[in-house]
């Protein structure tokens, strides 16, 4: 995730607040947080979610845009299923307190139909054997 100066031209609230006061620390901590998303545990998955969201609510919208937007990006055919699982857990604990901006909405409900059919997939191709 990129988050230079030239896209921080919005702030939560409208005010004239910058962005100078967002350390530089907080990009490295969502990467590694992002990247937790993936993990094949899935305690693991659930405390990533939940940073997320955290640390999302106390950023300005534009960039909790973007971190809306790299979580949809985990969502990819060729991923885990801990891919879809860890996105899926951080897109409701995003909804859940009200990160997601209404103009994201459609690409979202497109994702978790996405993640039904995946999980379906997945429950489908299982076979027990005795």
């Amino acid at each position: 995730m990129d988050f230079s100066k030239q896209d921080l031209n919005h702030d939560k609230d409208d005010d004239e607040s910058n962005f100078d006061d967002i350390p530089e620390q907080i990009e490295l901590i969502l990467d590694s947080i992002l990247t937790a998303l993936r993990d094949s545990s899935t305690s693991v998955r659930w405390s990533a979610a939940k940073y997320v969201a955290r640390i999302t609510n106390r950023l300005p919208k534009e960039l909790g845009s973007d971190i809306v937007t790299h979580v949809l990006q985990l969502c990819e055919w060729k991923d885990s299923d801990s891919s879809w699982h860890g996105s899926c857990l951080a897109l409701a604990e995003l909804s859940r307190r009200g990160l997601i901006l209404t103009q994201q909405l459609e690409q979202i409900i497109d994702v978790i139909e996405k993640a039904l059919l995946f999980d379906e997939v997945k429950g489908i191709s299982f076979q027990f054997k005795l």
